[in-house]
């Protein structure tokens, strides 16, 4: 079957980690956060907002 060659080929043994330093600048752009006052949404609107400019 087609579906099971697809779930073979993922590899789940590269962990792939995400750091707040990987949010580009982004001053001068619109960010749409759904659910910005809680939870993974405040975060991530919190981290968007506070991004600078890189010298």
């Amino acid at each position: 079957m087609a579906s099971d060659s697809i779930i073979k080929s993922i590899d789940l043994s590269e962990k792939k980690h995400f750091t707040l330093d990987g949010i580009p600048y982004l001053n001068g752009k619109v960010a749409v956060v759904q659910e910005g006052n809680f939870g993974i949404g405040y975060i991530a609107r919190r981290e968007i907002c506070q991004k600078k400019r890189p010298r």
